[in-house]
């Protein structure tokens, strides 16, 4: 609906616009940020997102903005993620992004594709044994009753992209241009504060109302497990350049 007009603007998670954009896969790509900091520079870079941003209008949308939508980890049924090998052979949900169905291999799970409105009654009957996304499915989705071990791993940053209709940015003048944008900037730092506010409560929330227990875990054999992700991304060669852009930029 946004493609034709019928809607101008909405929210989407990055990792489904892949489908549509390859650019929108880097932010797919295990541990690539090493803290939020290191990731809240990167989407605030025009010079970065604004080639992300375009790459989508001849599909009639673009970005015009981005949210925070926190770090994805995993949460189990039957116990914690501690290491590699505890992920091994465990069925694992993951949104339909290659990117993430081929981390999830090389951390030696089995991944499977499902929509977010399955998951609840698949970790309730055991047709998967865990899923990964922020705390907020933990609450929200109520994915705590059925899933009590919350492992932070940390292993993507996803965020959620705002994207407008083409056939709508085309009606508005400068001026009105210029008031979207400063609108949209000002729109993501209160979402950032806003964030941050919602998931302490949420963590708060998962602990004494839904039992669910936290740990964290060591990350270097989880980063080398999924090395070979980007011994093969110079064969990407339009993924390839922007990650390099980011590496030279969070490296600086």
């Amino acid at each position: 609906m946004t493609q034709v007009g019928a809607i101008d603007l909405t929210k989407v998670s990055s990792g489904l616009l892949e489908s549509f954009s390859p650019l929108y896969g880097v932010f797919s790509l295990p541990y690539l940020f090493e803290s939020e900091e290191r990731f809240y520079q990167v989407m605030d870079n025009p010079d970065i997102m604004g080639q992300v941003y375009r790459s989508t209008e001849s599909q009639g949308f673009a970005g015009v903005g981005w949210y925070d939508s926190g770090a994805r980890s995993f949460y189990m049924t039957r116990g914690p993620i501690n290491t590699v090998a505890d992920l091994r052979g465990k069925k694992i949900r993951v949104m339909q992004s290659e990117t993430s169905i081929e981390t999830m291999k090389l951390l030696g799970a089995s991944p499977i594709a499902m929509g977010q409105a399955e998951v609840y009654t698949s970790l309730q009957q055991g047709i998967i044994d865990g899923a990964e996304n922020n705390e907020f499915a933990l609450t929200i989705a109520r994915h705590g009753e059925v899933a009590k071990f919350y492992s932070y791993d940390m292993h993507t940053r996803i965020p959620d992209i705002v994207i407008m209709s083409t056939l709508t940015k085309r009606k508005l003048t400068p001026d009105q241009l210029v008031a979207l944008k400063e609108a949209i900037t000002e729109s993501v730092e209160v979402e950032k504060q806003a964030w941050k506010v919602e998931m302490e409560k949420t963590r708060e929330l998962a602990q004494t109302q839904f039992g669910v227990q936290f740990n964290t875990v060591e990350l270097a054999p989880f980063k080398a497990a999924v090395q070979p992700i980007y011994d093969k991304l110079k064969n990407k060669p339009q993924i390839y350049a922007l990650y390099q852009q980011i590496n030279q930029l969070t490296n600086e």
